[in-house]
């Protein structure tokens, strides 16, 4: 009979032991299984860290105007045809020279031309104005530049780089969107075709490039 009792004894204590490993074991595996999931969450934060500071220009060639104190960005396959003193840049998505070009403009062209107006006798004797009579009269009322006419109704404020500009629809020989900016009384005009280009992503990212050098 004690005999009975100390071997059910025994195997009572041995069921415990065993379901206290067991117990152990199904804790252990849950604590790990936590554990190696937070340790997988912690190692994605830094991609997406990375990914938020890419630049957006890495491989893009740089402007540098030599006359108009100004830079602007433009990607690696594009072409720059260089300012002359009475010209340009023009920064284009094609090369003019190539035989793709010489019967016009492919599909897709993109062209943007940067001038600068000076607050002298010739610009007043074209449109009536100073340069910054003119620029605060855009969008206001009717003005001309040349042979070209703004009307109010298709002018609006915006910010390139950061800088206050005013965008306007310009129809002569074709119809383009130019971007002015006003420094001092020195006149900026950022002359884009086709018309409503700007909202590109690659062309917005050409624009918010242009900043002052002095």
């Amino acid at each position: 009979m004690i005999k009975n009792s100390q071997k059910q004894s025994g195997n009572i204590t041995a069921v415990v032991v065993v379901l206290i490993v067991v117990l152990i074991g199904t804790l252990g595996l849950i604590f790990w299984k936590n554990f190696t999931s937070e340790a997988a969450d912690t190692s994605v934060a830094p991609s997406i860290a990375d990914a938020a500071s890419v630049d957006p220009y890495e491989g893009w060639n740089n402007y540098d105007s030599v006359n108009d104190e100004y830079s602007i960005k433009y990607p690696k396959d594009w072409i720059a045809l260089k300012e002359t003193v009475q010209d340009g840049p023009y920064i284009r998505n094609f090369d003019p020279t190539s035989k793709q070009s010489q019967s016009g403009y492919p599909e897709g062209y993109i062209n943007l031309r940067i001038l600068t107006e000076k607050n002298n006798a010739g610009f007043k004797a074209t449109t009536g104005y100073t340069t910054t009579e003119w620029y605060e009269a855009l969008g206001k009322i009717q003005v001309q530049n040349g042979p070209v006419t703004y009307l109010s109704q298709d002018v609006k404020s915006l910010k390139i780089s950061g800088l206050a500009a005013k965008s306007a629809k310009a129809v002569f020989t074709e119809t383009n969107e130019v971007i002015y900016v006003l420094r001092g009384d020195k006149l900026y005009s950022l002359s884009l075709y086709p018309y409503g280009i700007s909202s590109d992503p690659t062309v917005k990212l050409i624009l918010d490039s242009f900043m002052f050098t002095n």
